[in-house]
């Protein structure tokens, strides 16, 4: 399970495909970098890493959804309270989030 003081969380995330390439471990620890939209919104083309060496539980290629795009996977995490707050609210207002292997 999930280390003590966190909860599973997941999160839709694009460009993962290079984790699973390299066959990152559960458990192993990564970065959460959330991208906004270069139009108007809440994080207006802003960069930023929300979360930092949180471990990635799983890591499972996202159904297919018409409009959408193909590169989506689905990615549990173990974070905190406050962590799975900021990430849950720029998962609804990002253009992407993406993980980065520590």
């Amino acid at each position: 399970g999930p280390p003590r003081g966190t909860t599973p969380v997941e999160i839709t995330v694009t460009g993962a495909g290079a984790l699973e390439a390299s066959r990152t471990a559960p458990g192993a620890a990564v970065d959460v970098v959330v991208s906004g939209d270069p139009g108007p919104g809440p994080v207006i083309g802003r960069t930023y890493v929300a979360a930092e060496r949180v471990p990635l539980l799983e890591l499972r290629k996202a159904p297919a959804e018409t409009g959408l795009g193909a590169d989506r996977w689905v990615a549990t995490l173990a974070l905190s309270r406050p962590q799975a707050l900021r990430l849950i609210r720029a998962e609804g207002a990002a253009g992407s989030i993406r993980l980065l292997a520590r």
